[in-house]
């Protein structure tokens, strides 16, 4: 399995609020996490870098090679948990971080499946050769249109509302999440993102981008096709390749 991740401020933007992580234990096993803050000043930053850190840090010393899917839920739910608390406290006590938050998508991949938890519209793909697969819905006011039959999926690119979400890190201390099971087949690449990515490439070229190079290279080339066409958000792209 080859695995990377990497993150770009864009073409407009005066700071990059995401933040992305990765660990591969072995060839079989790894993590990717890509938070997408939002907050005034730094305090989308902040946000962004203690979800990922705190959700990092929770996995790595919980983690037990023993964990069957039940327990695997359990603990990527309670990473998660435990980060919107961490998120929470910083910004009702800090006065310059009050009202920051995170988006939050979150891959464990071992034995073959991924397991996914995430708040937020930051995404996760399947991609194969002939295929590309979102196992993420979207929490936001553009997806509830969608689902609504008010907008199209292309319309909701570019329509006013498409960087309102419903679900964040950070906001209140409950956080509701969803989580996923999906099982890989052979030559599968998993593509986590945050929306600077998917508002500005679309699908048939992140495939094509996935399928032709190696984990480094998609991360790279899917940045610089991003930028090229406008670079409005921040970039954060995660990528496993079996």
């Amino acid at each position: 399995m080859e695995i990377f991740a990497q993150t770009d401020i864009g073409m407009l933007r005066q700071m990059n609020q995401d933040f992305v992580k990765f660990h591969k234990f072995d060839d079989e096993t790894a993590l990717l996490i890509v938070c997408d803050g939002m907050g005034g000043a730094k305090a989308g930053n902040v946000a962004s870098e203690v979800a990922a850190n705190s959700v990092y840090n929770t996995f790595l010393q919980k983690y037990k090679v023993t964990m069957n899917d039940k327990d695997l839920k359990t603990l990527m739910t309670s990473a998660v948990n435990g980060a919107n608390l961490d998120v929470f406290d910083l910004a009702q006590n800090n006065e310059e971080y009050y009202g920051m938050g995170t988006t939050v998508v979150f891959t464990f991949l071992s034995d073959g499946y991924a397991y996914t938890i995430h708040a937020g519209d930051s995404r996760a793909y399947i991609i194969y050769p002939d295929e590309m697969e979102q196992i993420t819905t979207d929490h936001s006011i553009v997806q509830q249109m969608i689902e609504n039959n008010i907008i199209t999926p292309e319309e909701a690119k570019h329509h006013p509302k498409r960087n309102v979400i419903t679900r964040a890190l950070g906001i209140e201390e409950c956080l509701e999440t969803d989580f996923n099971i999906t099982k890989l087949e052979q030559d599968a690449k998993i593509l986590l993102c945050s929306d600077g990515l998917t508002n500005f490439v679309d699908d048939e070229d992140i495939k094509k981008i996935a399928n032709k190079n190696d984990a480094k290279d998609i991360c790279k080339k899917l940045i610089e096709l991003a930028n090229k066409n406008g670079g409005g958000d921040n970039i954060s792209v995660a990528v496993a390749k079996y």
